[in-house]
């Protein structure tokens, strides 16, 4: 600081000469002239950016003295302020460059701007934005129109639609903004919700739970209404097995975290007409694909909010109620009949309440090649030829995500999609055979049990509500008399020997016995095996139910029937049953209760669990390890055959996931793959392989990787050689030669597994949301039976 003195205090009060202030005032005059000249000669231009680029190049490619041009470009580029001369020279005297000092300043503007931006009125904000935001490209200006965004209430459409334009820069939107952007735009919140519905299907836990159809059921009391007994009161288990629970795998899970995300919650602007949308979605993927993965992630998506209190959300949603009674009967591992009761007047009273909003008035259903053979027709319509198709008949329209219907949902499709869960469904499959067997132990006829009907209706409206969807049905289909009928007299008389037989304490053998199902039975559940997917499942289940009860003759009678039912064209749709199968039958072989010679492999093993390594890779992968575990007591032969059985019927399919062998791209947000790798049919794709565990680890989620490596463990036992499996050691040889050739070139682990020709490309986007692209790898326990082939 400078002192003065009083005597040489500079005094305010001090006039100035008139010739000092006309000099002051010409001097004032010259620097404004000067910075309107410069202003005009720059015609309105900034000098930032690609026009600053653009300038720079011009001037300098078109002169004659370089050194002039840089200088004039310096001058334009310059303060326009003349006063900030001096001090970037004293800045400069002083080390301060002057790149650095108009950085500095810059940075203290853009901060003290954003500081600013959210007390300023909206008008304000708008101008703000209206000057920023051509330069929302240049890394050191975008904070201001960002900001801005972020701050406005809305955002005018105009700048929503040239954003989203720019997947770069919609990433860095505040999520707020990307929801207004999302909510403009219906195709735009298509290409960010499809990825995540693609990649729920794949997580690691949900497959593990959607693909276990083992369940031990609580104790209910059958004489009181069927209500839980006080052990099972106290033994909720919401993850059987070992598994998470249901609430824990939806907390977890990226995929419904993403959608969250999308959504909002009431704490940071959550948009109901996104939940509606994505909802559309969700319905559109199901009933387009059959991915019964989509009803699953409907259904945890809805739990996850009502998980986190968002009542007022969760009331707009019908299935709300149904979804929370599943989940809560999932976890208790029981459907009493209080809640069964309260499931059938939750589906009527939400039927009949969107049947009273509906301005149109019912029309009679158009024939269409979609029709349900075993689902609300009698049994006589079916086609003799087994093809149940209809001849010339329209393709039926699936909802269309841009339409509005005055209901949330589609009911009673949306119900359906609710029961269609594979933990629900599954729950329903096995509550009918325990109430079957109480019945036929309390001497009691099937089909006067009301408890029956109710479940066999929700079976058959889980089983049809891919097709509801697609034909927009406004009714509850109506349970066939067939089943409850003919069905469960035969199998009831079935569970009734079954019990005699073990009442007289008749020593279970694996090998020669008088059959439990005779030929005229056989037969008939053959026939009605067919004729309906429900009974099928019920039956498979059954089959399942015997084997963990260690009833090995019924359950071998059982499945040989199944071996002549799934035909390749409707095994695909039983990975599920596949999958426990290979567990149970792994476990067996573990304990020495069967052996590669019973006729319980015969039919399991040989008859059904060879030709389902189509379905899926968690099953060709159990299956090889079950394999495995019988490799010492199979032949040459016979080993050689069954693992090169695998590869030649897989074949077909791998040719058919190739095109979804593509990692899933969160166009929005990117996520760590080295923790969520999704790829193609199934997950973790490219995954390190436990070569040495594959044999003993029985929870290891299932890769291409891990595949490769079982088939390398056969090959390097002493069993197979080349002579004995040419097939297997062709295949390791083509696959090791393509990875080193980089086949499959940008999908990392993928060489080994897809090695067919085909049809490149496809965008993973479009899969399930276009009926024309088709995967039996994910379209399991679909209820449409294609036309069937001997």
């Amino acid at each position: 600081r400078i002192r003065h003195s009083p005597a040489t205090m500079p005094s305010e009060a001090e006039p100035r000469s008139p010739s000092r202030a006309n000099a002051d005032d010409a001097s004032a005059d010259v620097a404004e002239g000067a910075m309107a000249r410069r202003r005009a000669s720059l015609d309105g231009k900034v000098l930032v950016g690609g026009e600053g680029q653009d300038y720079i190049a011009a001037t300098l490619s078109r002169a004659d003295d370089v050194a002039a041009a840089m200088e004039r470009v310096r001058k334009h580029g310059a303060l326009l302020d003349a006063d900030t001369e001096p001090v970037l020279g004293l800045l400069s005297a002083l080390g301060v460059k002057r790149g650095e000092a108009y950085r500095e300043m810059l940075e203290r503007a853009v901060a003290e701007l954003t500081r600013r931006a959210p007390t300023l009125p909206q008008g304000t904000l708008l101008s703000l934005l209206d000057a920023s935001f051509p330069y929302i490209g240049i890394e050191e200006l975008k904070a201001v129109p960002l900001t801005v965004f972020a701050h406005m209430t809305p955002v005018p459409s105009s700048y929503l639609k040239q954003v989203s334009r720019d997947m770069g820069m919609f990433r860095q939107l505040p999520v707020e903004v990307q929801r207004q952007c999302w909510v403009k735009d219906a195709a735009l919140l298509r290409r960010h919700v499809s990825p995540s519905m693609m990649a729920y299907g794949e997580e690691t836990e949900a497959v593990r739970m959607n693909m276990n159809q083992d369940m031990t059921l609580a104790e209910l009391n059958a004489s009181d209404d069927w209500s839980p007994t006080s052990a099972a009161r106290g033994t909720s288990d919401g993850g059987a097995g070992g598994a998470k629970s249901r609430k824990a795998l939806r907390t977890e899970s990226a995929s419904v975290n993403r959608l969250r995300n999308i959504i909002g919650t009431t704490k940071n602007s959550m948009n109901p007409s996104l939940y509606i949308e994505v909802i559309r979605l969700c319905r559109a993927h199901f009933a387009n694909s059959g991915d019964d993965s989509a009803c699953s992630l409907r259904s945890q998506l809805l739990m996850s909010y009502h998980d986190a209190g968002e009542n007022e959300l969760c009331s707009m949603d019908k299935c709300h109620r149904l979804a929370w009674l599943m989940d809560a009967c999932i976890r208790d591992r029981y459907l009493d009949g209080r809640r069964l009761k309260e499931m059938g007047s939750l589906i009527d009273n939400a039927v009949k309440k969107a049947k009273s909003k509906t301005v149109k008035k019912p029309t009679k259903t158009k024939p269409t090649r979609f029709r349900i053979v075993g689902f609300g027709a009698k049994k006589a319509e079916a086609k003799k030829d087994g093809n149940e198709s209809d001849d010339g008949g329209s393709i039926s329209r699936v909802h269309d995500v841009h339409e509005r219907d005055d209901t949330l949902e589609q009911v009673p499709g949306d119900m359906g999609m609710i029961l269609q869960d594979p933990p629900v469904l599954h729950l329903l499959l096995h509550e009918t055979i325990r109430t079957l067997e109480a019945v036929i132990e309390a001497e009691g006829v099937p089909k006067k049990e009301p408890r029956l009907h109710d479940l066999t209706k929700f079976i058959c409206l889980a089983l049809t509500s891919q097709a509801c969807l697609r034909e927009n049905f406004s009714e509850v289909p109506a349970t066939p008399e067939p089943i409850v009928k003919d069905f469960y007299t035969l199998l009831g008389k079935l569970m009734l020997d079954v019990m005699l037989r073990d009442n007289d304490d008749d020593m279970e053998t694996d090998g020669a016995h008088e059959p439990d199902i005779d030929v005229e039975t056989r037969g008939k559940f053959k026939e009605l095996m067919i004729w309906s997917p429900a009974i099928r499942k019920i039956m498979l289940t059954y089959a399942l139910i015997c084997l963990q009860r260690n009833n090995i003759r019924t359950a071998t009678e059982v499945l040989e029937i199944a071996a002549d039912v799934l035909i390749d064209d409707v095994i695909i749709y039983e990975g599920a049953f596949a999958l426990t199968l290979a567990n149970r039958m792994s476990t067996m072989l573990k304990k020495k209760q069967t052996t590669v010679d019973s006729a319980l492999w015969k039919y399991a093993v040989d008859g059904i669990l060879i030709r389902s390594t189509s379905a899926s890779l968690e099953v060709h992968e159990e299956v090889l390890r079950m394999l495995m575990l019988a490799a010492d007591e199979l032949t040459t032969e016979a080993l050689a055959t069954a693992v090169e059985a695998t590869l030649i019927n897989t074949k077909k399919s791998r040719k058919q996931r190739k095109k979804r062998a593509k990692q899933i791209v969160y166009e929005y947000e990117p996520i760590d793959t080295s923790k969520h790798a999704r790829h193609g049919s199934s997950h973790n794709f490219g995954a390190t392989a436990d070569v040495h565990g594959i044999a003993a680890s029985s929870t290891s989620a299932a890769s291409v990787d891990s595949i490769r490596a079982a088939c390398e463990l056969f090959a390097s036992t002493k069993k197979l050689s080349k002579e004995s499996a040419p097939i297997l050691f062709d295949w390791l040889n083509k696959r090791s030669k393509c990875a080193n050739d980089g086949d499959n070139a940008g999908i990392a682990g993928t060489g080994g597994y897809f090695d067919d020709e085909g049809d490149e490309g496809g965008s993973i986007l479009d899969f399930g949301l276009s009926r024309d692209v088709k995967s039996p790898s994910v379209v399991r326990d679909s209820p449409l039976m294609s036309p069937r082939r001997a």
